[in-house]
């Protein structure tokens, strides 16, 4: 995009590189040569590993577009699923910022013959996250491609058998056609790279060099023009459907909590009617009673984000004031200032934990003794609480010398009525958590990923050859823990759309906002809901802020060219 034929590029002081770059080459004497241009600490070369750890967004201007290109860490990653779990909160982290996309690339080497659990994985992970809508703005780059004559090549025999699977199981259609297929190859930049960096070139390689940067050159303007000429995609949808999900497991706990703060107060007031029912029906009798204690749920903000142990040696329990219930107290602080980004609050086993100061890099805490996993990184502190409200017909019988007996019944009553209205508002929000499943079904290309739970099976069987020769468990653990948190999420959503199966109405994005609303609005319980779920989502909100680094097309001196002249060769494109 910044020069029209590769002499300019040759020709200019240095090469033009947004995103640092690393490879080997030989030179004429056969001697390997390591090329790297650029530095940044957001790109990593180690084998496996994603090259770009974080979502960066780039805009180019080209004579025709302003041109945004959001550059997203990849999936697939060595470091195991939970990173790939993070790279994927990071994608959808960069787009959220944005209201529409106009295309959105998956990136294969040409020629991979075969469907691998692997290439089955990566590509569902992918899709996974997106809304239906967004299948017909999906595009496919093949790269290496010079040696498939600019062609996917092998790849797209198991890329079309993926999406023929994908049609038939989930009734979406991907196309895979030379509109929204586009073949280039990077040599020509590495090429650049390495005549800047003093490596010599034959002039029948700069020809071949300068042919396949117009080829590529060409690719990328057809990509820019399909995008272009696409109807964009709503980010707000493939969000929603993230939102959806995401609802459905962080409302766990909450749900949780509530669900048991409701069954506590159910048996406050059904242990206040029978009591009533056993008092004598006089005045003085139900003056005593006056007062009705009530449970609820306190939360308190900490000044600093905190690593606590759930392990049971490191808890306990107390009793609520005023109440025969109990509650958990994390007692154990094991690192009370944990700064630590890209954790998940209110959540264990946590994996980012092994790289809290407590751990020092080990399995277990140097500070409590026990298992990371049993760690968690807490932002708010939770607790019961017992209040007493004035119960308003004895106050009123006290008032106006009701009669006893009367007030009695209305007491009774008014407890039964409380009791209803709570077991009402339970089924409420079990109605909701279907409601978003059902969601995911109609408007997500996948609810699940279905291949995850072979893809970790094989790798779990991978780690255990390791360990009979030698290997750490650690590795095989969290890949068990993986499997086991994933059946449990399945699970959850495969019940919650087999109870929805008559459910029959279309939910659109804008009746799942409405849910949560709801939700939010329960007489009783809703606005403790959404506190909890707030407190939750807080945690799960530690987007960096994004930036838009803008890229201007170089102005280079003509007077200041490479030290190599145009007449050292001479190309025509």
């Amino acid at each position: 995009m910044s020069f029209d034929v590769i002499t300019e590029a040759l020709e200019a002081p240095e090469p033009v590189c947004v995103i640092p770059s690393k490879f080997t080459m030989c030179d004429d004497d056969y001697q390997q040569r390591e090329i790297v241009i650029g530095n940044s600490n957001n790109e990593v070369f180690d084998k496996g590993q994603s090259a770009t750890q974080d979502a960066r967004t780039y805009m180019f201007q080209t004579p025709k577009y302003d041109v945004y290109i959001i550059d997203t860490p990849g999936i697939g990653d060595v470091r195991g699923i939970e990173q790939d779990k993070e790279n994927t909160r990071k994608i959808l982290n960069a787009i959220a910022p944005y209201k529409n996309l106009h295309a959105i690339c998956l990136l294969f080497k040409s020629n991979e013959a075969r469907m691998t659990l692997s290439f089955r994985y990566c590509i569902s992970e992918l899709l996974l996250q997106l809304h239906r809508d967004a299948a017909k703005n999906i595009v496919f780059f093949f790269t290496n491609s010079r040696g498939t004559f600019y062609k996917p090549g092998d790849t797209i025999v198991p890329l079309r058998e993926f999406l023929g699977q994908l049609q038939k199981k989930h009734g979406i259609e991907v196309s895979l056609n030379r509109n929204n297929i586009f073949c280039l190859d990077n040599e020509a930049f590495k090429f650049v790279c390495a005549y800047h960096d003093g490596v010599d070139f034959s002039e029948e390689d700069m020809l071949n060099f300068a042919s396949s940067w117009k080829r590529s050159a060409e690719e990328t303007h057809r990509f820019l023009d399909f995008a272009a000429g696409c109807k964009p995609h709503s980010v707000d949808k493939t969000l929603s459907v993230n939102q959806a999900r995401g609802i459905i497991l962080q409302l766990a706990k909450p749900l949780a909590d509530i669900n048991d703060l409701i069954e506590t107060n159910i048996k406050v007031y059904k242990d206040r009617q029978n009591e009533i029912e056993n008092t004598a029906a006089t005045i003085d009798e139900l003056k005593n009673k006056l007062l009705i204690p009530q449970v609820g749920i306190k939360t308190e903000p900490l000044p600093y984000p905190m690593t606590v142990c759930t392990g049971e040696k490191c808890i306990e329990t107390q009793s609520i004031p005023n109440s025969e219930q109990r509650q958990t107290i994390y007692k154990q602080i094991c690192h009370d200032h944990c700064q630590l980004d890209n954790v998940d609050p209110e959540k264990f086993p946590e994996p980012h934990l092994q790289q809290c100061w407590a751990m020092q890099g080990r399995q277990t805490c140097h500070i409590c003794g026990c298992q990371w996993s049993t760690h968690m990184h807490i932002r708010f502190k939770q607790v019961k609480t017992n209040e007493s409200v004035e119960d308003e017909n004895i106050k009123n019988a006290i008032q106006t010398n009701e009669d006893a007996r009367i007030t009695k019944q209305k007491i009774i009553e008014s407890c039964e009525k409380i009791v209803n209205e709570y077991k009402h508002e339970q089924k409420i929000i079990m109605d909701a958590s279907i409601r978003f499943a059902v969601f995911l079904k109609q408007n997500a290309i996948m609810a699940y990923n279905d291949v995850f739970e072979k893809y970790v099976e094989k790798s779990i069987e991978e780690e255990e050859k390791c360990i009979r020769a030698g290997g750490d468990h650690s590795k095989l653990n969290n890949l068990k823990r993986c499997l086991d948190e994933y059946r449990q999420e399945r699970a959850a959503i495969e019940q919650a759309i087999q109870s929805g199966g008559n459910v029959t109405q279309q939910i659109s994005t804008d009746y799942v906002k409405h849910l949560k609303t709801e939700l939010f609005a329960l007489p009783h319980f809703g606005a403790k809901l959404k506190e909890l779920f707030n407190r939750t989502v807080q945690g799960y909100a530690l987007n960096q802020e994004q930036s838009v680094q803008k890229f201007a097309k170089p102005n280079f001196d003509a007077n200041s060219g490479n030290k190599k002249s145009k007449s050292a060769f001479n190309i025509k494109t």
